[in-house]
């Protein structure tokens, strides 16, 4: 079991890319809680925290709160197909709430973490720049 709780801090997203990296080292994990809200992270590194998650292959419960960063469409995809790896996720609960997707990439991000076997899934969306046709793709 591993928590962290950073939020409100001024992580910028090359550190997340390392974290993600580190993350990726810790082949046994079973339960990750992360907090990292309120922070600078988006862009291209945001992928990386996906690739690192899913090579957790002992990985069970993931919660992810991301809420008030600058968080894409541009690495929600990559980050699912991350997670996608984790053949024993069962319970998932991510927040996206208040960052710059515009649910582009929706459909990409469901197709990965549909790889899951989750019996539990919480995702929110809420104050971003979603439309209903985006919505569709999910």
């Amino acid at each position: 079991h591993f928590e962290l709780k950073a939020e409100d801090n001024v992580i910028e997203s090359e550190g997340l890319e390392k974290f993600g990296e580190g993350l990726g080292r810790c082949c046994k994990l079973e339960k990750l809680v992360l907090d990292l809200k309120s922070n600078e992270l988006g862009g291209d590194h945001f992928m990386s925290l996906g690739a690192g998650l899913g090579r957790c292959q002992q990985l069970t419960f993931l919660d992810l709160d991301m809420a008030g960063n600058a968080i894409s469409d541009e690495g929600l995809g990559e980050f699912a197909a991350g997670i996608g790896s984790c053949s024993m996720l069962t319970k998932l609960r991510v927040d996206f709430r208040r960052n710059d997707i515009e649910g582009k990439r929706l459909g990409e991000f469901a197709e990965g973490i549909s790889r899951c076997p989750l019996a539990q899934l919480s995702l929110l969306f809420a104050d971003n720049k979603i439309t209903g046709s985006a919505l569709g793709r999910f």
